[in-house]
């Protein structure tokens, strides 16, 4: 996990961090790569804690 530096409030307002500043109102990025099983049971945890349009997720592979 990771706070993004520069974010969009819900009212269109920028948000953006300073070194001496940890605004609640920035994003946290959360990246995990797992079994499609498990990726699930995230997704769903997460969408009880976040909008579903501020979840993105894509497949990958492993290997050639």
């Amino acid at each position: 996990m990771l706070r993004g530096i520069i974010g969009m409030g819900t009212d269109g307002e920028k948000h953006t961090a300073s070194l001496l500043d940890s605004s609640s109102e920035l994003p946290i990025i959360r990246e995990f790569f797992d079994t499609p099983e498990r990726i699930d049971t995230n997704l769903n945890d997460l969408q009880t804690i976040a909008k579903a349009d501020l979840i993105v997720s894509w497949p990958a592979r492993v290997g050639k």
